[in-house]
């Protein structure tokens, strides 16, 4: 075999499809016309009738919208199309609705995350829960969860507004920030950023709870907090909860961690902040381990109870 020599023509190929990319009209012009020429002389068969030979702005690849002028990726309306259908399909039949058919739905919207992010899983655990309940994949039952119901719902109604990703959030992440919570405490500490150090202590019903909630619960408590530095910002998180990764990406099947989830994508959602969470060993998270460990002696506070007492024969309060 002979050598060919090929100049330098970036192009991303998955199995037999694939784009090629360059800076203007005319170079991509000439790149397209140099891989078609190549493959010709190697003996492939193009198919003109699949292919682009003109260079585009806008390209459908791999059940994407690429936009090389916004340098996002959407999905195309014929799929957002296809979801409606399906939903309309389960929620117009809830007596007679069977498993392939939320497998159909789920699988869908799934599909779909490489736009919508990691919402795609959140909000379709109880379709996985109600999936995974089935006898047989085509045995009809009557679909009384409202909780799946209600997911089916949010996407039939938010979808549209989650159809878009901007190619600018894969990118290194500006804000480092290690997390932990004991017993009594948390902590969190960032590399990048204005703020170092961020200590919470934990009431007592806080305190009871589980220590995935706590490690959860932080997370979301940092974003809420300094929501205001953090938008349009990449975040990238570690913590030695090992419960957390999966839970910010999936979801959970306990309802009090799932709601926790929620809130955190939610928050993300509306301050464009771009979350990752890593699980971390302990062993190597020991400077927010020894954050979450100081216990503050003046945090002084009283009961709700009392406070509603107060509240209530000097209330409302407005400054606290």
């Amino acid at each position: 075999m002979g050598r060919l020599n090929i100049p330098a023509v970036r192009i991303v190929l998955y199995l037999d499809d694939g784009w090629s990319v360059n800076r203007d009209y005319h170079s991509s012009l000439l790149d397209s016309g140099f891989v078609f020429d190549t493959l010709k002389r190697a003996g492939f068969v193009v198919n003109f009738e699949k292919s682009v030979v003109k260079p585009v702005n806008n390209l459908s690849w791999l059940g994407l919208i690429w936009n090389s002028e916004e340098h996002s990726i959407c999905i195309p309306e014929t799929r957002i199309v296809d979801l409606f259908q399906s939903i309309d399909h389960v929620l117009s039949s809830l007596r007679n609705v069977s498993a392939r058919l939320l497998a159909q739905v789920t699988g869908r919207i799934i599909s779909m995350s490489p736009v919508i992010g990691n919402i795609a899983r959140i909000k379709s655990r109880h379709l996985y829960r109600c999936i995974e309940s089935r006898f047989t994949w085509d045995q009809s039952f009557r679909l009384i969860d409202q909780a799946v119901i209600e997911e089916l719902l949010f996407w039939k109604f938010h979808i549209r507004s989650l159809n878009l990703r901007k190619l600018s959030e894969y990118k290194i992440s500006s804000i480092v920030f290690y997390s932990d919570a004991s017993n009594h405490a948390c902590g969190v500490v960032t590399v990048q950023g204005k703020f170092d150090l961020f200590h919470k202590m934990w009431t007592k019903e806080e305190a009871d709870s589980s220590s995935t909630w706590k490690e959860l619960k932080f997370i979301e408590l940092f974003l809420r907090t300094f929501q205001d530095s953090l938008s349009g910002k990449v975040v990238k998180g570690f913590t030695d909860g090992k419960n957390c990764e999966s839970i910010v990406m999936s979801g959970s099947t306990k309802s009090d961690l799932h709601k926790i989830a929620i809130s955190i994508f939610s928050l993300c959602s509306e301050c464009s902040i771009n979350l990752e969470v890593k699980w971390l060993p302990r062993d190597q998270n020991t400077v927010a381990d020894a954050a979450s460990k100081i216990f503050d002696y003046d945090d002084w506070g009283v009961t709700l109870e009392f406070f509603d007492f107060v509240n209530s024969i000097y209330g409302p309060h407005t400054v606290d």
